[in-house]
């Protein structure tokens, strides 16, 4: 079944999006996946090929999709959010992001570099790997291992930074600049991840829409002047809707779309912590409408 739908969805993939789809299901974030989200993602790419992606969100639920591209890499996921928009008849979308929608570059290199542990791990076969001194060959083998257990910061704090300055005194100026943009993301995802953790153990979804309210309202003093115009206004009507606990209904006018292309525009911790808190927000609305109508 996984053989034919990974089949089936390459041979429904537009030629412009088929290298990211072929390269992101060899990229450890995604092989992570369970089979269920595996499953999801592959339904839909199917559904966005052949124009029914919308009708099969409403079927699958919303709140499941944003956990798939929670559990993504953050780069992986902003190109996916970049994909969904595109077939959810949003086209405005954020720069970088049009080697998803359009023909991709064949010489992109940038691509192959897109998350600390493939990074690390393509590394390993590099003649830079070779000629590292056996402390720091050490220092790479536990980053990658870290990494690939979520256990990066643990390391870290494990070896000293020392250990981690010293890998990185030894990479040239393209590996040292790769290798410390993919570190600072890695870290940023674990302290993200940390966050959500503490926030859905503590409370659930008790509070949901005040929680989001004054986690969105503090993206404005730092996104919001940087903005499109299309994105500012994107910005406006969440803010009304969480305000008023409208959500859902304004997703059911808006679609899809405008939400995956704010998603475009937000750094990586800042897009996992928006995946919670509309998924807690939404939740939350289903839970009061299904009590309502019990009541009634």
């Amino acid at each position: 079944m996984k053989l034919f739908l990974v089949a089936a969805i390459l041979a429904l993939a537009s030629a412009t999006f088929v290298d990211f789809l072929t390269q992101l299901q060899g990229h450890h974030s995604f092989q992570r996946l369970s089979a269920e989200e595996k499953l999801l993602f592959g339904e839909l790419v199917v559904a966005a090929e052949n124009d029914e992606l919308t009708q099969f969100i409403d079927r699958a639920g919303f709140t499941d999709v944003l956990k798939l591209m929670d559990h993504m890499s953050s780069y992986d996921a902003e190109l996916f959010a970049a994909y969904l928009a595109e077939h959810s008849n949003y086209t405005h979308h954020a720069n970088g992001h049009e080697n998803v929608i359009n023909k991709r570059e064949d010489n992109d290199e940038h691509r192959h570099h897109n998350s600390l542990w493939d990074y690390l791990n393509s590394a390993s076969s590099h003649a830079n790997y070779n000629h590292l001194p056996a402390a720091e060959k050490a220092t790479a083998d536990g980053l990658r291992k870290a990494v690939q257990n979520h256990q990066l910061t643990a390391y870290v704090d494990q070896v000293g930074y020392g250990a981690v300055f010293g890998l990185l005194e030894q990479l040239d100026g393209d590996n040292l600049n790769t290798a410390l943009h993919n570190l600072e993301r890695a870290l940023e995802a674990e302290a993200a991840q940390a966050v959500s953790v503490g926030k859905r153990q503590g409370n659930s979804h008790h509070g949901s829409h005040q929680g989001f309210y004054d986690y969105f309202a503090s993206l404005k003093e730092r996104y919001y002047a940087g903005l499109p115009a299309q994105e500012k206004q994107t910005y406006d009507d969440i803010m009304k809707a969480i305000e008023t606990k409208t959500l859902t209904a304004y997703i059911d006018t808006a679609g899809y779309g405008p939400i995956f292309g704010f998603l475009e525009h937000l750094d990586s911790y800042h897009a996992n912590r928006f995946y919670d808190e509309l998924t807690n927000a939404l939740e939350s609305e289903a839970a009061a409408a299904a009590a309502a109508a019990s009541s009634a």
